[in-house]
């Protein structure tokens, strides 16, 4: 029979016992934070920029700074001059922009250019094409979610049909516009005039790429809601979705 011996060296770590468990190798704490500073510090600066970008691009839709040649008058009686409107013309609408069209008023101008009408028109007329040809276009000649599969040869019916099925009155603030929309309202069950106008923004911004076989002028009245600060009483539940066809 033969005896194996385990031999230690207290002077070294190492063992020659099949046994020994492996040695774990444990960092300092100090030195994780260390190596990890760099990276949280870079990122934090970097969202740091990005707030303040932000917010100067937000100032800058909602006013215009006077300059020092400026003779004016610091009383509460003083009007404010407007700032850069937002433009819509499907690719450079900001988190800002939407912010300043949504909660504070800002003036909203569309692209109007011949090469965007004239994809819209050309976007507008691929449906009328397939409706002229006895095709069935989902929510044009169809009816919709559960209804799809009911056909009608009167579309422009149909579509005034659904626009009486959405009506839901308006949402009244006060006599005057707000200076500022609240963000929300826990006494409402509807969604906040602010979140509202957003949505219709967005929805601007998305039909105007020509996707979704909309005309010019669809686009141009839902602007007339921002101008005139009429906004759609949506409620914040139950309400029906929107298909944007993008």
């Amino acid at each position: 029979m033969t005896i194996q011996t385990i031999v230690h060296d207290p002077s070294t770590s190492m063992s020659c016992s099949p046994f020994r468990k492996p040695s774990v190798h444990k960092e300092d704490p100090r030195m994780i934070s260390s190596h990890m500073r760099p990276k949280n510090a870079e990122l934090t600066s970097s969202l740091l920029k990005s707030f303040v970008q932000s917010f100067k691009e937000l100032e800058e839709f909602k006013y215009i700074p006077y300059s020092t040649s400026d003779t004016i008058s610091f009383s509460s009686t003083q009007p404010s001059r407007q700032g850069k409107s937002v433009v819509v013309d499907g690719q450079s609408l900001s988190i800002p922009a939407v912010t300043a069209a949504a909660r504070y008023n800002v003036s909203v101008s569309l692209d109007n250019s011949s090469l965007t009408q004239a994809k819209m028109a050309s976007s507008r007329q691929v449906i009328a094409d397939k409706i002229d040809s006895g095709m069935s276009v989902y929510g044009v000649s169809t009816g919709f979610g559960g209804s799809a599969n009911t056909r009608t040869n009167r579309p422009v019916l149909l579509g005034q049909a659904l626009l009486q099925h959405q009506h839901s009155g308006v949402l009244p603030s006060s006599q005057h516009p707000l200076g500022v929309l609240p963000l929300s309202d826990p006494l409402s069950s509807a969604m906040p005039e602010s979140w509202v106008r957003g949505a219709i923004l967005i929805r601007m911004n998305s039909l105007i790429r020509s996707h979704s076989g909309v005309r010019y002028e669809l686009i141009s009245k839902m602007n007339e809601l921002l101008r005139a600060n009429i906004t759609p009483f949506v409620p914040l539940r139950g309400t029906i979705s929107a298909s944007g066809g993008e």
